[in-house]
């Protein structure tokens, strides 16, 4: 049984309510569930059919609260990452591979493709970032290694942890930083299919207040953009309201 509640905590949310109360047990109530949606279901196509239909009625997606979209949130962070006189580099932050991946910000998603094509943009711009190389100490003892804090998210990380210091990282970008890492893991699951990938990006998905089951494409990308702008433009806050005596 308890290898039953481990199958159906992946599954739709009406079945994710269950309690694994021992190794040999899984219970579920049947009274607050919502398991009386699904009967008469006796196919994996109703299933399937069913669960479409759920998600396609649900309430409109939420969105993040953010200042200004993602496209002016990211340039206002570049210019004041640039004002800061710990940051080494003279590059922009922002740099688009591709006028496409640079149009996508700025484009609505009508469906799952466009919504997939246009998260691939904007991981591919994410991935880009121009940020000051890693620190190698710090590197060795956040990451493990330099070779394992390859990437632009992870360098930023790096220098958002000397420049703010500990204490006012774990704060307040730390959640900024794991934010955006939810949308890479989210923006992977449309270009990989294994099952750990699967479950990170369903974790990303709930993480980033996304139904499991995605209905709203156009909603979806909004919210995804909400999302990075809320997590770039806390960064910006913090760096501004940091004080000038960071370790960089």
């Amino acid at each position: 049984m308890a290898v039953l509640g481990q199958l159906l905590s992946h599954e739709y949310y009406s079945f994710a309510g269950g309690n694994p109360s021992s190794a040999e047990s899984y219970e579920v109530s049947l009274g607050s569930s919502q398991f009386g949606a699904f009967l008469g279901v006796a196919s994996a196509s109703n299933y399937l059919d069913r669960v479409i239909t759920l998600a396609g009625a649900a309430q409109p997606l939420s969105q993040a609260k953010a200042p200004l979209p993602l496209i002016q949130t990211l340039d206002y962070l570049s210019y004041v990452l640039h004002a800061d006189p710990h940051w080494k580099i003279k590059e922009s932050l922002v740099t688009a591979p591709d006028l496409q991946s640079a149009a996508a910000l700025g484009l609505h998603a009508s469906n799952e493709y466009e919504f997939r094509s246009h998260m691939g943009a904007l991981w591919t711009i994410l991935n880009q970032l121009r940020v000051p190389p890693a620190n190698e100490e710090d590197a060795n003892l956040i990451f493990g290694s330099t070779t394992n804090a390859k990437g632009s998210l992870n360098h930023l990380e790096l220098w958002l942890r000397r420049r703010l210091g500990t204490e006012r990282y774990q704060t307040a970008a730390s959640d900024a930083i794991a934010t955006i890492r939810q949308i890479r893991q989210l923006r992977n699951d449309g270009a990989h299919a294994s099952p750990e990938t699967r479950a990170k990006a369903m974790t990303a998905k709930r993480s980033l207040r996304l139904p499991d089951i995605i209905a709203d494409w156009t909603g979806a990308w909004e919210l995804v953009k909400a999302q990075a702008a809320w997590a770039f433009d806390l960064i910006r806050q913090e760096v501004q309201g940091a004080p000038d005596d960071g370790q960089v």
